[in-house]
């Protein structure tokens, strides 16, 4: 069976312009027999705001104020960065996002997943 190893700093460049890798990021590599070639992954130990749920009434410049409020707090606690996401058809709240200066790291439209751990994780697996 293939091998999980952590990644050859010549593997970690080969991602880091589109990985988002920040302190405290694990990259590591699932060698592959095969192709010589080994697949990469990032763990990355994050700080999330998720969700973030406006009222259908709230403005632009109320949803920048509580994200700016946001931001401040986790700033007093040190958070380097932070994460959030917003519906692809929210153009609102995407416009706004930018405004505050998020930047957009997915560069197109993505699915978001979670894996229990702790419950059913390996009944799905197996099933599969």
């Amino acid at each position: 069976m293939d091998q999980i190893r952590f990644a050859t700093p010549e593997e970690v460049e080969s991602i880091r312009e589109g990985a988002d890798l920040q302190p405290g990021c694990v990259v590591l590599a699932f060698e592959n027999a095969a192709t010589g070639k080994a697949d990469i992954a990032v763990i990355r130990q994050c700080i999330e705001i998720d969700p973030v749920v406006f009222d259908e009434a709230t403005g632009a410049r109320r949803m920048a104020h509580f994200m700016w409020a946001l931001a401040q707090h986790l700033r007093l606690t040190q958070a380097p960065s932070f994460y959030f996401q917003t519906s692809v058809t929210n153009e609102k709240w995407q416009q706004v996002a930018k405004t505050f200066g998020a930047q957009q790291i997915s560069p197109e439209p993505e699915f978001r997943f979670k894996v229990d751990l702790q419950n059913g994780h390996k009944e799905n697996l197996n099933n599969n």
